[in-house]
């Protein structure tokens, strides 16, 4: 009974993370949002001021889970006549 010779396996070189699948991490784009609050029927039927809203959502909206923190992390309230406008960038 002749046995053949051990063949040894060529090894296959591991490649390196960065390479594997194309992972790489992406930077994600800021989203910005707007919102508008149309404040016109209860304005005229003089229910509410526009000003006293706009000052009322300044000091009551939480950005980061903080209170007063608006300007600071890119958040602003234009008040126009009667309406509302409230950006997030």
């Amino acid at each position: 009974m002749v046995v053949a010779p051990k063949v040894k396996k060529q090894s296959v070189p591991k490649r390196s993370k960065k390479w594997e699948g194309g992972k790489t991490k992406k930077k994600k784009k800021k989203q910005s949002v707007k919102y508008h609050i149309e404040c016109k029927n209860p304005v005229e039927d003089g229910i509410m001021n526009v000003n006293d809203f706009g000052t009322f959502l300044n000091e009551r909206i939480k950005v980061n889970g903080k209170i007063g923190t608006m300007a600071a992390n890119g958040v602003r309230l234009e008040i126009a006549k009667t309406k509302l406008i409230l950006t997030s960038e």
